[in-house]
């Protein structure tokens, strides 16, 4: 993460936006953007390379947001949590990073390129596997953590795109779930 990048991620920084529990505001964030960028930019990098997220910086504050209907009934809420806009960059600068790839041939490994640190919201990863037809491909995961119900692997045929398989993985039972009946490609 270089300081140009640290400058340009305060500076983006939505000003409308709702500050988190530590109460620094985008707007002042982005003015003094020149200012911190650099104590910023080696605060993030260690923070990457440790693979640590400070505690601080995944508390949020939750507030209520009204939806419709009588704004005396509890039931026309949602929560809305609040995180820290110094969050925001690293998750933006991580989910920026790139993942994914193209494999060829037989006994190919790949894995996060932000393994074994947490992986940033709204995050795709996408590998593609070529092997000749008729190959049969066996899949291992060593590891596979999930954090929502959002967090899956899906393995389509082919530039088709049809869904082979497609499953959650229970981080407290290591269980598969099978939404598609596996099948082997």
């Amino acid at each position: 993460m270089s300081i140009l990048d640290v400058n340009m991620y305060l500076k983006k920084l939505d000003k409308s936006k709702a500050t988190g529990l530590d109460d620094v505001g985008s707007n002042i964030l982005s003015m003094c953007s020149n200012v911190i960028a650099l104590a910023l930019t080696y605060l993030f990098d260690l923070r990457i390379k440790c693979g640590k997220f400070p505690s601080i910086f995944k508390t949020a504050r939750v507030c209520p947001n009204f939806k419709s209907g009588d704004a005396c009934n509890p039931n026309n809420y949602r929560p809305i949590a609040v995180l820290p806009c110094l969050s925001k960059i690293i998750e933006r600068h991580i989910a920026n990073s790139s993942c994914g790839g193209h494999l060829q041939g037989i006994l190919q490994t790949f894995h996060s390129p932000h393994y074994p640190q947490t992986y940033p919201k709204y995050s795709s990863c996408i590998w593609r596997l070529e092997t000749p037809v008729g190959t049969r491909v066996h899949l291992k995961f060593e590891s596979f953590a999930v954090e929502t119900l959002y967090d899956k692997v899906i393995i389509h045929d082919g530039s088709s795109r049809r869904i082979r398989w497609s499953g959650l993985i229970l981080e407290l039972t290591n269980q598969v779930c099978h939404i598609h009946r596996p099948i082997f490609i």
